[in-house]
């Protein structure tokens, strides 16, 4: 066989390719060439990072498409990752606009579960302590999370959009070679991601330090590519692309006069650690490179409620050098070739032979695998979340993650529990603070300490403590009879102290009343919603009237008790719910069979809904007790009068063996404070009736005392704020500040 001079010459070079290259895939199908045309340059896209700025690049995109731009190769960083990535792994422009328009980013920043879906001892945690202060204590020591956000909503979401390549792991096979940038936070370095998971390179790239926690790949500590290389151009040209269209969205430097909150110093502060690197990038461009800036003003690296208005003016920079791109463009046939290979082809669900685990955390897989609804089968994403969400709301762990591993030519689901790093044993804070701006004013400091996973079957210890109004101790273990199973029992000793004032008829008492105790509970739980409680109690007591001349005899003496309590609550926030019911009933029975002195019965419930229609939110509340049919002493009497419990009237200032309490409150939203700050701000009023009865006989309808108040509310990390003024009958009229919960 004989071969032309220049048929040998092509020859050798192919042979020449496979030799060095090993006989692996080019970083894409080579462009053609016809002795017509000669052979066009690798069309390289490096696209900068700058939060949601970053959107502009999707218009960007548009442009080239409707220019019939191929593009052979991406580089991206942190938000230009995202971009990249998701065109690399075969999303056309208008899903992708449309998928970051939908995205729910202030959320998607917060790893919090829906309160209404957190196990039910998380729940009770919340309602005890309404700051958000929350540490770990890891070795004896405060530990705290390595960024703000551990990623839990974002993984999913980046997993879900990538699916299509969850099981590519050269990310030069993608439909789109792909490279995205990251920094390695022990030295400082760049890294360029080339392979492994295409959701895991995303999540690093955009690792911003301090809100996100960075992203551990191949032993490497890895945080936002733009720390190192924010405008990627060195590694699109080291990708092999040979002409560039390079797009920077970072956000430009203030000038001193825009210097003046802390937010625009941080922000200051960032932009200037990652200027040095963009401007070496713009350094390195070529004359042949398609260089340009879309014009962002107004539209801020946070501002992800303005992702169509991004894209917009990405478009409108590409079509300014549109002339430019058009040098670059194909014939329509190529260009249908290439489109075809990027685009996603429609596929079924993916089939999932097997489940497993991957679970760092001292509690078994097999309670772990109770929380999981998905089976084998064609993998369904909306059971799949919740699943991971029912296993992050337990609070043991930063992250719960999945992967699809492929085995034998098999999917199995790999359900990967990322222990909390920070520490399972946490400290909680909380504050009460009130005033009445007449001399009546309280407070109490709280603080629990909290060990879950303590065994394989879920146990936990908590030890409580309060100083202020109300000084206490408390320590509780609580230990299923089995993994994920109803029934438990918790044993638990407490003391207890406070101050109080009674009222008698034309003066005050001072009286200060101490409790110590041990207590045995057993009961069963749907680890949701409820729990139903029965134990008993062994203690002593004493009560203490400091006023002198005072008709309340001083009382210590020993108590035994049993009873029971029913709590069922599934409200969506504990100050402001908008929806969900909190039921809870209290019996105790006081028993000289038991070790009590006297015998008495006293109940108790409370009964509370919401309703939301729009921003407005109506609640209604109910209460009321009594000592069921006996004689009750006075240490064990119920009180009403303050904020929300007959505003106008002083705390504790009506006081009973009998109590009936209701309210009907409507709450609307007036504005939010952003997420790191707190939550929503609110004007409410109420409309509030009750009384305490010294008789049974005296407890009617028409004995009721009304009152009502108007406020002034939002949610703090210490808790809730109010600013309200109460009304009650005879004029009677008090402004309270209050920080806390005021039921």
């Amino acid at each position: 066989m004989r071969f032309g001079s220049r048929s040998f010459d092509q020859a050798l070079v192919v042979l020449l390719s496979v030799i060095l290259l090993g006989g692996g895939p080019a970083l894409a199908d080579p462009p053609t060439a016809s002795p017509d045309k000669p052979v066009r340059p690798r069309i390289g896209l490096a696209l900068s990072g700058g939060g949601a700025r970053g959107a502009a690049h999707v218009g960007v995109l548009k442009v080239l498409e409707e220019l019939r731009v191929p593009v052979d190769v991406i580089a991206g960083a942190s938000m230009g990752s995202i971009v990249g990535g998701l065109y690399a792994t075969g999303m056309s422009p208008q899903e992708m606009e449309d998928a970051l328009a939908a995205m729910d980013w202030d959320g998607l920043f917060e790893d919090d579960v829906p309160r209404s879906e957190q196990p039910f001892r998380r729940k009770l945690d919340q309602a005890q302590y309404l700051s958000r202060l929350v540490i770990g204590i890891e070795k004896g020591k405060p530990s705290l999370p390595s960024g703000l956000v551990q990623g839990q909503k974002l993984n999913f979401v980046l997993r879900k959009l990538t699916l299509p390549a969850a099981t590519t792991t050269d990310f030069d096979k993608l439909n789109v070679p792909y490279r995205a940038t990251a920094t390695d936070a022990s030295s400082g370095t760049g890294v360029v991601l080339k392979g492994g998971n295409i959701a895991d390179a995303i999540r690093a790239s955009m690792a911003f330090p301090g809100l996100f926690a960075p992203v551990e790949i191949d032993g490497r500590l890895l945080i936002d590519g733009g720390v190192a290389e924010n405008f990627p151009v060195q590694t699109a040209r080291d990708a092999g692309a040979e002409v560039l269209i390079a797009v920077n969205i970072g956000t430009p430097l203030a000038g001193k006069e825009k210097l003046t909150t802390l937010l625009s110093i941080v922000n200051q502060v960032t932009n200037v650690a990652t200027a040095r690197n963009v401007q070496h990038s713009k350094d390195i461009l070529k004359p042949s490179d398609i260089f340009f800036e879309p014009d962002l003003t107004g539209i801020s690296f946070i501002d992800f409620a303005k992702v169509r208005e991004a894209v917009a003016a990405g478009e409108k920079a590409a079509r300014k050098v549109a002339d430019r791109l058009a040098t670059l463009s194909v014939s329509e046939e190529e260009y249908r070739a290439w489109k075809e290979r990027q685009r996603r082809q429609p596929a079924p669900p993916r089939e999932i032979s097997s489940l497993e685990i991957v679970n760092t955390s001292p509690l078994s897989n097999d309670f772990l695998m109770k929380q999981v609804r998905s089976r084998p089968g064609p993998l369904d994403l909306d059971v799949l979340e919740k699943d991971l969400a029912r296993i992050h709301a337990l609070g043991q762990f930063d992250l719960v993650d999945f992967k699809i591993d492929p085995r034998d030519g098999k999917n199995v689901l790999r359900i990967i529990a990322t222990v909390r790093s920070w520490g399972l044993t946490s400290a909680r804070f909380g504050l009460d603070l009130s005033t009445d701006f007449k001399g009546d004013s309280g407070f109490v400091v709280a603080a629990s300490l909290l060990r879950t996973s303590v065994n394989r079957l879920g146990a936990e210890w908590k030890i409580q403590g309060a100083v202020g109004e109300v000084e206490t101790v408390v320590g509780e273990f609580y230990q299923p009879l089995s993994a994920g199973g109803p029934f438990f029992f918790a044993p638990r000793v407490a003391w207890r102290s406070e101050r109080l004032q009674i009222p008698q008829p034309g003066y005050l008492v001072d009286y200060s009343r101490e409790d110590v105790f041990g207590q045995l509970d057993a009961g069963i739980t749907d680890g949701k919603y409820g729990e139903l409680r029965v134990g008993i109690r062994r203690g002593y007591l004493w009560a203490n009237p400091k006023t002198e001349g005072a008709e309340l005899p001083e009382v210590r003496a020993d108590r035994g008790a049993v009873g029971a309590t029913l709590t069922i609550d599934s409200r969506d926030n504990v100050p402001f719910p908008r929806s969900g019911l909190l039921i809870r009933g209290d019996l105790s029975w006081e028993t000289p069979d038991l070790g009590a002195e006297t015998s008495y019965r006293r109940a108790y419930g409370l009964g509370m809904g919401a309703f939301t229609f729009g921003k407005n939110t109506i609640q209604l509340v109910a209460s009321g007790g009594g000592p069921a049919g006996t004689d009750a002493p006075y240490y064990s009497y119920f009180n009403l009068g303050g904020f929300r419990r007959l505003s106008g009237y002083k705390p504790n200032e009506l006081w009973g063996p009998y109590m009936a309490f209701g309210s009907l409150s409507f709450l609307r939203e007036i504005g939010r404070l952003p997420s790191v700050l707190g939550g929503g701000v609110y004007l409410g009023g109420s409309l509030e009736a009750g009384n305490t009865w010294t008789q049974g006989a005296d407890v009617s309808l028409s004995a009721l005392r009304f009152a009502g108040s108007l406020y002034l509310a939002g949610e703090t990390p210490l808790g809730p704020i109010y600013l309200a003024v109460g009304y009650a009958e005879k004029g009677r009229t008090s402004l309270y500040l209050v920080l806390g919960y005021p039921f």
